[in-house]
């Protein structure tokens, strides 16, 4: 529903995001939200800010992670595990 991505996107009380999994760039997470989405899992990520702020790409302070509701983790981690092989 896009009345819910777009609330995940702000700070909802009522939606617990949690992490499924952390990507080295804007790119991987964006690709990865797009592939969640298309599976019916409502997903964002968040991190980005850093990067274009201080200009960290390299390090850990430079990654973006991808955020699902609680109760989607282990299904969203299924599916990114199955695409990545990882």
């Amino acid at each position: 529903s896009e009345d819910l991505v777009g609330r995940m996107t702000r700070a909802d009380p009522e939606i617990e995001l949690v992490e499924v999994w952390e990507c080295q760039g804007e790119a991987e997470a964006q690709l990865l939200v797009g592939l969640l989405k298309s599976s019916g899992i409502d997903a964002t990520f968040k991190g980005e800010a850093l990067r274009y702020i201080h200009g960290f790409n390299i390090t850990k302070l430079g990654t973006v992670k991808v955020q699902v509701r609680s109760e989607d983790l282990e299904e969203a981690r299924e599916i990114i595990v199955a695409v990545l092989g990882q």
